[in-house]
Parts: structure tokens; C-alpha cells; sequence
């Protein structure tokens, strides 16, 4: 890509660095000294990083000296009982009939052996099968093991263990996903090297700050492309999308739905966010009440109404990607219909009609289309601005158009489509400096910082300063001529022609003067 410095993909570490979690370390540390207590377990929704903590938790404990073993419960080793601990039992055990209390017994021998309790971690304690869950119980009880352990958020867990809380004795810790100020880091260490804020700021939206959907969008966006380094600065230049592996966490949730659960899902998905008296006029209400029960839906208020959503974005994507196209297309139109119905009244309406007409039927009416790229810029979208946009230029270039499109691309670093795009829409531009002069700048700067074509960027300011009389249009392109001097190592030259244009007046005039005048 034209105006990169290396695009090649960082040796990105297959363990990431922790961040955000000293304080769950210390608190850790403090609980294995106390002789009181008896374990430390972290609570938290999938994907948080509770694993990765665990195991830093685990190598403090070896460094500190103390005996350690770790343990995984799974439903498959469920199934079994003493599964997911027979590898820590005695050899033999299981070649005799032993009730609990016999295995007990023989396990309590062994330990006793050990100066300290053993520091045992068993991931997903809440998949313990009852048989192991009684013993893990027994032997914390005595004393004889310090117990690390996570346990998914929402999910029960074998009532023997919750009773471990009740007595004060095992530290729980809730696990929260990481900070925008985290989240930089993390990437940071990473990528080695910085990251764009509205980078950052787009990954911690789709992420939502959940550690293992942010290395999977960044592990994604790099295979792809989308994530790329220019001038030693980390950023995206084509939307985040969902991995594989991204897909069949989110897909694991969804096993267990009914087929009319399943359907109020996927019109969730495609509607979001919607009026919560829309879905409960149109979906089955036990559906309703079984995604909320499950933890698939968040409720917010929105001045007057409350407004359902699914409670990640990414249960959005991945849920809307497996809907079958018919579908999709039917509730998408279903949706675009009622806003209209309701007059589309509010800001963002013409944003979301312009985008589900355009995903239904790959065509929208340009004046809609139009409209909504342009509020799509001021909420600084580059990427709806550019896809809107597009489409709304499907017939052919306009003045707004192209100067929306080709600014989204630029920001993009799409550098060569903004040229195509923006030389276009100079050419047939009339002799309107209000538009007309806004494109040949944003013309001018692609070509000076995106495709580094300095003398190509004066000569296009120089052309379009020719076809005007003097005037503030005339003005504002001498203005982003000094700068452009300026900033081609000719600072002289700007000078000169700064004061060939005198002071001006409007504040946005007085900005771009100074910005070629103090530099120069």
C-alpha cells in the first residue's frame, strides 16, 4: 500500500503480556502468606483472561517455593468421576473398589508429606464433577491444599465448593475486561509499536475489553491485512472481522437453543438495538425471556424508550453471519420499513435504514445514501462514510460524494482510490468554490501524505488556482500552497507567498496560515 514503511506482520508472542491485572497478582501473593486462607479463585464471562491469570498466579507460587500441580475440568473428564483429578492421585487408586473416605484417606497421606499445603489450580471449577468437587473440598478443608481456581461467570457451581466462600476462607476475585487504557497497552507490547487511537477505539468497541476477542480480531485483522504499520504507527484500514475461533466460541453458546429461541436471536441480531415493546409484540415471549435469562441480551434506556441489543457486539456479527441470507434479508427490510413507518425521526435513522436497504437489496436511494454518509463523517465513521458513499456514486460522481469518499479513503490510507476518486470529482466539479475548493485540498494533501507525489500535489493546487478569480476560494488554495511549500523543504517559498496574501480574516483562514507560517 502506497505510503506505508513496512507492512510485514509482527513476531507477535503466542503468550500475550498481562496487563491490567497487578493488583489480582498482589492480592494473590497476600493471600498465599496469610495461613488463614485457603485458596483464591477468579470469577469472570469467557475470554476475560481468568486461564492467563491463574497461571501467572501458579508460577508465583513455584518461584516462591511452594509445590504446585494443576488440574482441568472439562465435560468430557465430567463424566467420570475423579476424572479431572486422576492424574494427581496416588498410582493404583483406581485399581481397587475405595469408597470416598478410603481415597481421602490415601490422598491426605501423600500430602501430609509436604511442609506447606500444595498449591493446586483447577481451571473451570464449576465443571468438577461431584466426586471431585467433594474431595478438592475435603482436602482444602485440612488444610492440605491451597486451592487456585476459575470459575466462568454465571454459571453454578457444585455446591460443595460455593460452600468454601461462605467461610470466609478462599479470597474471590472478579476478573473485569481491561480498560481503553489497558487495551493500548496491551497492543503496544504486542505490535511493538503504537497504535492509532481510533484504532484502539474501534477494537475496544467490538471487544468490549474481553482479552481473548481482542487477540482474535488482532490476530485477524493482521492475516488479513486490515491491521497494518505506516509511518511506524499501528492502524486499521478495512473493518474488524470475526475469526474462526471467534465463531466457534460464540456458536458453542448457541448449541443448546431451540429452533424459536434461535429465530429471536437472529432478529435480535439483525435489529439491534430495538424497542423493547418491538420485540415483545413481534418474537415469543418465552424466547424473550430465555436469551435474557442466558445472559444474550443488555437493556438500555434511550431518552424514553428502552432499547434492547445483543450483550457483546460480537454475538451481533457472528449471529447476523449465520443467518441464512433470505432471512436476513426479510428482517432487514422488516426494519427499514418501520423506522420509515415511524417517520425515522431520529438522528441515526437514515443511517440505519440507508445500511439495511443497501445490505438487502444492494442498492438504496442516493439521496438517502448520501445523507447518511454524511452523518456516518460526523460521527467520524470513515469506514460507513466510504461504504455509504460508494454506493450513493454507484451512478456516478458527485461534487459531496466524491469529497466524502475520497476523505474517508484518505483516512483509511486507501491513498490510490482517494486520488481516483477525488481527481474525478475535481473534473467535473463547476465553478463552485464551495465545493470545489474542499476537493482540490483534500486532493492535494492525499497526494502530498498519502502517495508522497509532492510536486504532483503543487501542480494540482497550482491547476485549480488558475480556473478562479480572486477571491476567498482563491485565497484558501494560495493558503494550502504555502503549506504544501512548507512542507516540501521550500519554506522560503511559503513565506514569500504568505505575504503576497496578506492577513486574512475568517478563523479557519487564520488556522491554515499559521500552521505553514510558524512550521516555516
Amino acid at each position: 500500500m502506497a505510503g506505508s514503511e513496512g507492512e510485514a506482520r509482527p513476531s507477535v508472542p503466542l503468550q500475550w503480556p498481562l496487563v491490567e491485572r497487578h493488583d489480582e497478582l498482589e492480592q494473590f501473593a497476600a493471600t498465599l502468606a496469610d495461613p488463614r486462607a485457603h485458596g483464591f479463585v477468579i470469577h469472570g464471562p469467557a475470554g476475560v483472561g481468568k486461564t492467563r491469570l491463574a497461571d501467572q498466579c501458579l508460577a508465583a507460587a513455584a518461584a516462591a517455593g511452594r509445590a504446585v500441580a494443576r488440574a482441568t475440568a472439562s465435560e468430557a473428564a465430567g463424566a467420570v468421576p475423579l476424572g479431572a483429578l486422576a492424574h494427581l492421585l496416588p498410582p493404583g487408586l483406581g485399581d481397587r473398589r475405595s469408597d470416598l473416605v478410603a481415597v481421602v484417606a490415601e490422598v491426605r497421606a501423600v500430602l501430609e508429606d509436604n511442609d506447606e499445603p500444595l498449591v493446586l489450580f483447577v481451571d473451570d471449577l464449576q465443571l468438577l464433577d461431584p466426586t471431585s468437587a467433594t474431595l478438592l473440598a475435603q482436602l482444602v478443608d485440612a488444610d492440605l491444599v491451597f486451592l487456585v481456581g476459575t470459575v466462568r461467570a454465571g454459571e453454578p457451581l457444585p455446591r460443595v465448593l460455593d460452600g468454601l466462600w461462605q467461610r470466609a476462607r478462599v479470597r474471590r476475585v472478579d476478573l473485569p475486561d481491561l480498560t481503553a487504557a489497558g487495551l493500548d497497552t496491551l497492543l503496544h507490547l504486542v505490535l511493538q509499536g503504537p497504535v492509532e487511537a481510533s484504532t484502539i477505539n474501534e477494537i475496544a468497541t467490538r471487544s468490549e475489553g474481553n482479552v481473548l476477542f481482542v487477540r482474535e480480531l488482532v490476530l485477524g485483522a493482521l492475516d488479513q491485512g486490515h491491521l497494518v504499520e505506516q509511518h511506524g504507527v499501528w492502524r486499521l484500514v478495512q473493518p474488524l472481522t470475526a475469526t474462526p475461533r471467534l465463531v466457534e466460541v460464540v456458536a458453542a453458546r448457541l448449541g443448546g437453543l431451540d429452533r424459536v429461541t434461535l429465530d429471536a436471536l437472529e432478529a435480535i441480531a439483525v435489529w439491534e438495538p430495538v424497542s423493547i415493546s418491538v420485540l415483545e409484540s413481534a418474537l415469543d415471549a418465552r424466547a424473550l425471556e430465555t436469551l435474557d435469562r442466558l445472559g444474550f441480551l443488555t437493556m438500555r434506556t434511550d431518552g424514553r424508550r428502552r432499547r434492547v441489543s445483543l450483550a457483546h457486539p460480537l454475538y451481533g456479527e457472528i449471529v447476523r453471519e449465520r443467518t441464512p441470507a433470505l432471512t436476513r434479508r426479510r428482517l432487514l427490510l422488516e426494519k427499514a420499513d418501520r423506522i420509515d413507518a415511524n417517520g425515522a425521526r431520529r438522528r441515526e435513522d437514515p443511517i440505519t435504514v440507508a445500511n439495511a436497504r443497501l445490505e438487502a437489496t444492494g442498492s438504496a436511494d442516493p439521496r438517502l445514501l448520501l445523507s447518511a454518509a454524511r452523518l456516518a463523517r460526523y460521527g467520524q465513521d470513515a469506514h460507513q462514510v466510504a461504504r455509504l458513499g460508494r454506493a450513493a456514486l454507484a451512478d456516478g460522481i458527485t461534487s459531496e460524494g466524491g469529497l466524502l469518499v475520497g476523505e474517508a479513503c484518505h483516512e483509511l490510507a486507501r491513498y490510490e482510490e482517494a486520488e481516483a476518486v477525488l481527481s474525478a470529482a475535481v473534473d467535473g466539479t463547476a465553478d463552485d468554490d464551495e465545493l470545489f475548493v474542499p476537493l482540490v485540498e483534500m486532493r492535494s494533501r492525499n497526494l502530498m501524505w498519502g502517495l508522497f507525489r509532492h510536486e504532483d500535489a503543487i501542480a494540482v493546487n497550482d491547476d485549480a488556482r488558475s480556473r478562479l478569480d480572486d477571491g476567498p476560494g482563491a485565497v484558501r488554495l494560495d493558503l494550502n500552497k504555502a503549506m504544501l511549500l512548507t512542507y516540501t523543504d521550500r519554506p522560503v517559498e511559503g513565506l514569500a507567498l504568505l505575504a503576497q496574501v496578506g492577513e486574512v480574516e475568517p478563523p479557519a483562514a487564520r488556522a491554515l496560515r499559521s500552521v505553514s507560517e510558524v512550521t516555516a
